[in-house]
């Protein structure tokens, strides 16, 4: 085992590195999806609706608008608040990825996770997200990584281990 590949890195996560993921997770759900195709064709047929029968008037539009950004602020608040409130999310983590699985450690706990046990790991532009359980996901910023190319030696240990539960860019 001396000789085996392993990645080390510190992960010092901002309020930004959440509301990234956060927002991930608002847009790749389903039913946001769904209800802002449902707000958008409202808006098109009442717009029609009205712009044949009595003349054009914006000003529904405006509350529609409202509506439709209400989600995002109130995840922004809520997260922030989360992240200001715990001492768990505060501060740096260190992973240490080897080809049996992840090793992480933070301020106040330490854990051993192996790769077979993760869910799925999906890479966005930015960051990796790593699922030991369908809502729960550990969050790896690609620039805590020292260079593109253990990012690609990274994105190869996910492959080797993971197969099709790995869902990479590259």
């Amino acid at each position: 085992m001396e000789n085996e590949k392993k990645i080390e890195i510190d992960v010092p996560l901002t309020f930004n590195d959440f509301w990234r993921m956060n927002l991930w997770y608002l847009v790749t759900r389903r039913i946001i999806t769904i209800v802002g195709i449902v707000i958008l064709i409202a808006v098109i047929a009442i717009s029609l609706s009205n712009g044949i029968i009595k003349g054009y008037n914006p000003d529904y539009l405006s509350a529609f608008g409202l509506i439709a950004f209400v989600p995002f602020v109130l995840c922004y608040v809520a997260y922030k608040n989360a992240k200001n409130a715990s001492n768990a999310v505060k501060g740096s983590y260190r992973y240490v990825f080897s080809l049996e699985g992840i090793e992480f450690f933070s301020q106040t706990a330490s854990s051993q996770i192996l790769w077979i046990d993760l869910v799925k790991v999906v890479e966005s532009r930015t960051d990796f997200l790593l699922f030991p359980q369908p809502q729960i996901s550990y969050l790896i910023p690609k620039r805590a990584f020292e260079s593109e190319s253990q990012i690609n030696d990274f994105r190869e240990m996910l492959r080797s281990a993971l197969g099709d539960k790995a869902k990479l860019t590259k």
